[in-house]
């Protein structure tokens, strides 16, 4: 979930004659929680799609021409995870902290495309402890392994957020659009094909460990694995 946190784009905009142009920051702030899946209404049998279903909307927003930018402040876990990832860059605030907790929570499973985006930015060591503990990484130790690329002070991350977008809007179009893409290309030819994962995640959706995680958070409990 996202403490407070928006993606917005840098824009350039020319003015009215007389008149200099100027960037500024396209984003929508909002208090919300975000998850991998949607735990309050699973279907009969465990599977509803949920990583095929947030993964083309992921997939759109790396295809933008113009940089986007992750502001977070807060606590940024699962599917608000992801979506900071597939954003160009991350800011946050030194109150934040950044995870995946699946593995002591709902007990299901990332997409192949979200794994992907996490060795991309903080490499396999640091995926898998991050996935196998479900711990949460302080602001800090989440710039360090590469997750955000700068941390502030709240007050200052709007200020940080605008300073960033109009640097980026001074500079060549042509060159940030191609490098962007480049990029982009380089990554999407280096990840598997999402269907190779699809049998892990049904296998995890499908399982009465699923049942069981699903239960545990909406009875606010512990959940009970067994393996199956």
């Amino acid at each position: 979930m996202f403490g407070s946190s928006s993606c917005g784009e840098p824009d350039r905009r020319r003015s009215s004659p007389g008149r200099t142009s100027r960037s500024s920051v396209r984003s929508a702030r909002r208090r919300t929680a975000c998850a991998t899946s949607n735990a309050s209404t699973p279907s009969s049998t465990g599977w509803n799609g949920s990583p095929q279903r947030i993964t083309p909307a992921l997939a759109r927003l790396e295809r933008p021409a113009k940089p986007t930018t992750a502001a977070i402040d807060g606590v940024t876990t699962g599917g608000g995870c992801a979506l900071a990832a597939a954003c160009d860059l991350r800011i946050c605030t030194t109150r934040s902290r950044f995870g995946v907790p699946i593995a002591r929570t709902l007990g299901n499973c990332l997409s192949a495309s979200n794994h992907a985006r996490f060795l991309d930015l903080i490499g396999p060591a640091r995926l898998k402890e991050l996935l196998f503990t479900g711990r949460l990484l302080p602001a800090a130790e989440a710039a360090d392994a590469g997750l955000v690329n700068r941390v502030v002070e709240p007050d200052r991350l709007d200020a940080v957020v605008r300073e960033y977008a109009e640097t980026m809007a001074a500079n060549a179009p042509l060159t940030i659009r191609a490098s962007k893409e480049m990029i982009r290309r380089i990554q999407a030819h280096r990840r598997t094909d999402p269907a190779l994962g699809r049998d892990l995640i049904i296998t995890c959706y499908t399982s009465a460990d699923f049942h069981e995680g699903v239960d545990a958070f909406l009875a606010k409990r512990a959940p009970r694995w067994t393996g199956t």
